[in-house]
């Protein structure tokens, strides 16, 4: 079932690709390239291992606020290797799936999934907050209105934690995982008190800056008619699209996206789709291959931590 998904989700997201490649002409894409700014697409790249240390941040400060002590350079660590599992979980679930790394590391797996769920619910909000504001400096009344709409979902969770549905949570990983949970403590842990949520959302609109700065410098990359309040107005929606889970990490459905949100601001397919292309590569695939290799060393010392267990039981 798992694999079937999977193939189907490398589907949707290569038919989407195609009909990019239909619809923006090759000849006009290599001219494009061609004309690149290096130093802005340098910016770009240079700016992901402050994006990727910033979301480690939010989550070491949850657990932290919860008195887990772990390094925040091993949540920098597990946060890119969450970025890996991105690639072949649906909805951006590596975000979540990290919490075992997490765990593995510092024990506690209620405390590390729930603070992973509840790092997330943050940084959407933040993200729709952050939008709906940018979008309201550039007058976008829609673009407010969607923002804030989608913000409100999260925002019922963020005040009224009990709303959360874990026994959905619960049953899901005992399916899925074949592990138990208890309520009580995933419940305690999501909870937060109202200081140490305003920090969390100030940790994450810095994260975001860093995010969508890079989305704006890979505009600026190859074209100067794009402003910065746009790109930070739509931002919600192009990755709020990275989440729904028909596709590998939004790759397709989030191409197509930001070519008819760019091209609303009368920017050419083929300077929106090589924007589009630099975020690929340097948001969500060296990202991920970073973490695919930190991921296999981790494994290693996971085996070898038990293996020293089980010969200790002998």
């Amino acid at each position: 079932m798992k694999r079937t998904y999977f193939i189907i989700q490398v589907l949707i997201s290569i038919s989407c690709l195609v009909i990019i490649g239909i619809i923006v002409k090759p000849a006009e894409t290599i001219k494009t390239w061609r004309q690149a700014e290096p130093i802005a697409l340098f910016v770009v790249f240079a700016l992901m291992p402050f994006a990727v240390l910033s979301r480690a941040w939010r989550w070491w400060y949850i657990l932290r606020q919860k008195h887990i002590m772990i390094p925040l350079m091993t949540m920098w660590r597990v946060t890119f290797i969450g970025m890996a599992l991105n690639l072949i979980l649906p909805g951006s679930m590596g975000d979540v799936a990290r919490s075992y790394y997490g765990w593995r590391s510092a024990g506690n797996k209620e405390a590390m999934l729930a603070s992973a769920l509840l790092d997330k619910v943050i940084a959407l909000f933040t993200l729709c907050l952050l939008g709906a504001f940018c979008a309201w400096l550039i007058g976008s009344v829609p673009l407010v209105l969607l923002s804030t709409l989608l913000a409100l979902p999260l925002t019922l969770l963020l005040l009224l934690p009990k709303f959360m549905p874990w026994w959905l949570v619960v049953f899901l990983c005992r399916k899925l995982l074949k592990r138990d949970f208890q309520v009580e403590r995933l419940q305690a842990t999501f909870k937060l008190e109202r200081r140490t949520l305003l920090i969390c959302i100030i940790i994450s609109l810095i994260g975001w800056l860093f995010t969508n700065a890079m989305y704006y410098f890979a505009c600026l990359a190859f074209t100067r008619s794009i402003s910065f309040g746009y790109v930070y107005a739509v931002a919600p929606l192009i990755n709020l699209i990275r989440i729904v889970p028909i596709s590998i990490s939004g790759l397709g459905p989030a191409d197509l996206l930001i070519l008819f949100l760019f091209g609303l601001t009368g920017l050419d397919e083929s300077t929106s789709l090589m924007a589009s292309m630099t975020i690929n590569v340097a948001l969500i695939a060296l990202p991920g291959l970073i973490g695919a290799i930190l991921m296999t060393v981790q494994h290693r010392k996971i085996e070898k931590n038990d293996l020293h267990v089980v010969e200790g039981t002998l």
